[in-house]
């Protein structure tokens, strides 16, 4: 354990599992006050009870503005602020336009998009109260670089971020709010377990396993980023495993 995020209040969501789940217990390690986000209110639970009195959960699904608005005041209220938003929330419907269908498009477009803006939005009086502020959001590669047809429209949610980001950064920026974003390859976590293409699911699962980075890898640079300076923002970051060449 260090002290680098020590006396920080911290609001991560898709905190269940994967990223989110590694950014929280690696924000704890680091000294900071935790508030979990998802909506896996059993696995919220066993996480917190492992992290102790310097973490809480508040189960949400992003995709619910009621219900995220509701989880992120009470999570101010047991933080006492919000001096940092992790938006880790996101998931993947892998399929080719043809063979995908609507309700997955929303899926995606509510949960990698709309869940970050409502929760950035509900998070932000807070940290324009203590006058400082970070905001890192979670992307991926994919956003910059279309792995193939079946990622398309999850894709487009995250070259979105990255577009939103930019934007975000400029409005906040000069209220000393830092917009950072963060850009991983391919991770091991159950993202690919949701991919409806049994032979596809199957290819995408092996790939991760085999050749993503460990979870915690990311978790540690979301640390590094909101420890910096103040006079310091990593605009984008890229964090990959070498095996992947792009």
């Amino acid at each position: 354990m260090n002290d680098s995020l020590a006396a920080r209040r911290i609001v991560v969501t898709g905190a269940s599992s994967g990223i989110g789940e590694a950014v929280a217990r690696a924000c704890v390690d680091a000294g900071g006050t935790v508030a979990l986000i998802a909506r896996r209110k059993d696995r919220l639970n066993s996480i917190v009870a492992e992290l102790g009195d310097a973490a809480q959960a508040f189960a949400a699904d992003v995709r619910d503005e009621g219900q995220l608005r509701a989880a992120l005041d009470a999570a101010a209220l047991f933080l006492g602020g919000v001096d940092a938003l992790v938006n880790a929330a996101g998931l993947n419907r892998a399929a080719t336009l043809a063979d995908g269908t609507a309700a997955e498009w929303r899926e995606m477009l509510e949960t990698n998009m709309l869940g970050a803006f409502v929760a950035t939005h509900s998070v932000l009086p807070h940290m324009r109260a203590g006058g400082l502020g970070d905001i890192v959001n979670v992307s991926s590669m994919a956003g910059r670089r279309v792995p193939g047809p079946e990622s398309g429209v999850y894709s487009a949610t995250k070259a979105g971020m990255h577009a939103w980001s930019e934007a975000l950064g400029r409005e906040l920026g000069p209220e000393g709010i830092r917009v950072m974003v963060l850009a991983p390859g391919i991770v091991r976590t159950e993202f690919a377990s949701h991919t409806a293409d049994e032979s596809l699911r199957a290819a995408r699962i092996k790939l991760l396993d085999e050749r993503g980075l460990d979870p915690r890898d990311v978790a540690q640079e979301v640390v590094h980023m909101l420890a910096l300076p103040r006079n310091v923002r990593l605009r984008e970051v890229a964090i990959m495993p070498t095996t992947q060449l792009l």
